[in-house]
């Protein structure tokens, strides 16, 4: 049996001709249709996965057929004659039902196979041979061989990132190893204990495939000091080993490889939670393909795309980009597909149509997925800098104390986050000198001293950075505003001392020096993934500006105004100022809702934007408001506003990233409050520092911070070599103010969306 799309009702399936497939502008056209086979069970329990992935495929060629603004329909090939995709379903439940399928593809001149999903029927497929004919399979188990492409990642490939990452990044020095007597899971284990290491492996554990009772396992976890466990075993003795390891009392981390949506099921949220895995993609991975995929997908199917879906919706782009490149006849396909380099798709980065890419993921307390890590060419992408390498060596020649000040707001008005920014810090020591110090190059451990200063006003700022110099600190961290930075920042380059400075005027860089670093990302760059956003995601048009009669307030909106620019659909109907001791906004706001703006973008003082919000709702605006300095005590003022608002920020406690969620759950369970954005750009300071230190001694901190290529932080990603100015960041957060709640709705790393780009 075949056909060309599947959508169930009930439990009826419903058949549709292949010209469904094809939009109207690809009909009209009357452009001829390639034919892409997808081989899939038609019963039993695989069948539901077969149909979901067909799902994917069939998403893919119904966006390339239908194009986008860039593109017409449809694939242009290397005659100059344009083709949509036709995706059509061959059933196949036995190994000679694939070699049926295989063979119906071939009469009905198929360019290319997805599929069979299924080990035994896709070596079925590789036994008879394809007669030149691609195909691609989207299993982690599916075999190689002359025109099979293995569009995911390998077992083995999870195995050594498992290896990579508690190894490498997450430092553990004696890891347990528990296998199933299974071919598939001896295999996986072998592959992991070499990628780790003899060294770091403390207990080598392998039990029959029908063993059930653990308890004796988790003793010998216990007993051999076991700080994380790698398990390769069936679903059942997991759920069972997990059972064990909680009544047992063992809490070390686990990374379970058969780890998937359908395991959480069956074991439970509470067994499960903390628990990590690998996983080839998930729906939760944190980009802005794989979220503009699962959006498509969900829209059009009513469902979450399953871990596979993401390979078989790249393998037909993957088929589109040969077809354009080496012609329709199969056998050129499959030779383009072979040489293939650098296609960028959902699950990852493909050559010769195979990845390595993966994801390290874990189990929320409710069940979800957060993607935690990701990997490529063997290597974590994404993995935090704010790990410090193991510190037992003992064969350190000296040991100091590495004194840092810190400037804040201690007292006064601005208390409360003057202290949370310190607590921000002293986590990051504490985490640090806990852990051993830091034992750089020159064979010197180092401990973290945080010494404190408290300063309100740019005056006091300045006695307390003279303070921290006679008390003798190595580097000044703070203050973080910019009316206490701007008027010292002179001092640092004097005393020839590196300050970190969280204030996000753009004359901190200007006029720093080369002592004077950012820790945020400035004003101006703020703005600008405002008005991206704005322009890419929200297609307005009708902007205006309001900003107070201030260097950081106009350098803002100019920002703002250049980004417009650039785009000429665009109209920048006002560009409207006030004095900071303005009160009466009552004009301003008439000739915006006059203009009829869609969206304005502000910068100015707290009190400002407040008057001027309230003159706008009572005058019935409805457009998008934009504040540039929006903060979690401020937004707690605004209450329900009539209109939405949007705000730039450097980081948001809700981050939806797993760094930030790990990082927002250990301030708050120690605290006892939720993280503001500043701590997470402190936190994250002390880690730079302390990386630099690791790099070679006290004296290279300059130097090292301004030849940094990249740092992975709480807050994002640092770049500081990359920019040669003194900023280190420019990662910016697009959060949503809705009710009184806060959501992130867009992330920018130097102008670059990948998080909320749309579709």
């Amino acid at each position: 049996m075949k056909w060309t799309r599947l959508i169930t009702l009930g439990a009826l399936p419903v058949i549709i001709l292949a010209t469904a497939l094809l939009p109207a502008s690809a009909q009209d056209e009357n452009l001829d249709s390639l034919r892409i086979a997808f081989i899939g069970r038609e019963s039993g329990r695989a069948a539901e996965l077969d149909r979901q992935l067909y799902q994917a495929a069939v998403t893919a060629a119904e966006q390339i057929n239908a194009g986008d603004d860039d593109d017409e329909a449809g694939v242009e090939s290397t005659n100059g004659d344009r083709y949509v995709f036709e995706v059509v379903y061959y059933s196949a439940d036995t190994s000679e039902d694939a070699l049926d399928a295989l063979n119906d593809a071939l009469e009905d001149d198929a360019i290319a196979v997805l599929g069979p999903h299924e080990r035994e029927l896709a070596e079925a497929v590789q036994d008879a041979g394809t007669q030149g004919l691609a195909v691609l399979l989207g299993a982690a188990d599916a075999p190689d061989g002359e025109n099979l492409f293995r569009v995911t990642a390998s077992l083995d490939d999870r195995a050594q990132a498992a290896a990579d990452y508690l190894v490498n990044e997450r430092h553990y020095t004696r890891i347990g190893v528990l296998a199933s007597n299974t071919d598939e899971a001896l295999a996986g284990a072998d592959a992991f204990k070499t990628a780790a290491g003899d060294d770091v492996i403390a207990l080598d554990l392998v039990r029959e495939a029908d063993e059930e009772d653990f308890t004796a396992d988790v003793r010998a976890l216990r007993d051999a000091d076991a700080e994380a466990l790698f398990v390769w075993a069936l679903d059942s003795q997991s759920i069972d080993l997990l059972a064990a390891l909680r009544d047992g009392g063992w809490d070390g981390e686990i990374v379970y490889a058969g780890l998937d949506a359908a395991f959480v099921s069956s074991a439970g949220a509470e067994l499960t939670a903390g628990l990590y895995g690998l996983m080839n993609w998930t729906d939760a991975a944190y980009d802005a393909a794989s979220a503009d995929f699962v959006a498509d997908y969900q829209a059009q199917w009513g469902t979450l795309p399953p871990e596979a879906a993401a390979s078989i919706y790249d393998a037909v782009y993957l088929l589109a980009d040969s077809v354009a490149d080496a012609g329709i006849e199969p056998a050129a396909i499959r030779s383009d597909l072979a040489a293939q380099t650098d296609f960028a798709g959902v699950q990852g980065s493909y050559d010769n149509a195979s990845t390595d890419a993966l994801r390290v993921v874990q189990v929320l307390a409710d069940g979800r997925f957060i993607e935690v890590a990701r990997y490529a060419d063997g290597l974590c992408q994404t993995c935090p800098d704010t790990w410090l390498a193991d510190t037992t060596d003992e064969s350190t020649t000296s040991s100091e104390t590495y004194r840092i000040g810190l400037i804040g707001t201690l007292d006064g008005a601005a208390e409360a986050t003057g202290e949370q920014i310190e607590q921000a810090a002293r986590l990051a020591v504490r985490e640090i000198n806990e852990a051993g110090g830091v034992v750089g190059a020159n064979g010197v451990r180092y401990t973290l001293d945080l010494v404190t200063y408290s300063a309100q006003t740019s005056e006091a700022a300045g006695t307390a950075f003279q303070q921290a110099v006679s008390d003798g600190v190595q580097i000044v961290i703070g203050p973080d505003y910019n009316s206490q930075v701007l008027p010292g920042l002179f001092r640092a380059e004097e005393a020839q001392i590196v300050q970190l400075v969280s204030a996000t005027s753009d004359q901190v860089t200007l006029g720093g020096g080369s002592y004077v670093y950012q820790m945020r990302a400035a004003d101006t760059v703020l703005a600008s993934a405002s008005a991206s956003y704005l322009l890419d995601v929200r297609e307005l048009t009708r902007f205006a500006t309001v900003a107070v009669r201030t260097d950081y307030g106009l350098d803002s909106v100019e920002a703002f105004a250049e980004t417009l620019a650039v785009n000429e659909d665009a109209e920048l109907l006002l560009e409207l100022e006030h004095d900071v001791d303005a009160t009466d906004f009552s004009a301003l706001a008439e000739q915006i809702v006059g203009a009829n703006v869609e969206a304005l973008a502000v910068w100015s003082t707290q009190p400002a934007f407040t008057a001027l919000a309230n003159e706008l709702a009572q005058r019935g605006w409805q457009g998008v408001l934009v504040y540039g300095y929006l903060t979690p005590e401020f937004a707690a003022t605004l209450g329900t506003l009539p209109f939405e608002l949007l705000a730039p920020v450097n980081w948001w406690s809700n981050s939806g990233d797993w760094i930030g969620q790990d990082f927002s759950t250990r301030y708050t369970e120690r605290y006892g409050e939720a993280p503001i954005p500043q701590t997470a750009s402190y936190y994250d300071a002390i880690y730079l520092l302390a990386a630099q230190l690791d790099g070679g001694s006290a004296d290279g901190v300059r130097d090292g911070l301004s030849g940094l290529e990249s740092f992975i932080g709480v807050q994002g990603s640092y770049h500081p070599q990359r920019y040669g100015t003194g900023e280190l960041t420019r990662e910016v957060v697009i959060v949503q103010m809705n009710n009184g709640a806060i959501t992130q709705v867009a992330r920018y790393d130097d102008g670059i969306c990948f998080i909320g780009c749309g579709g």
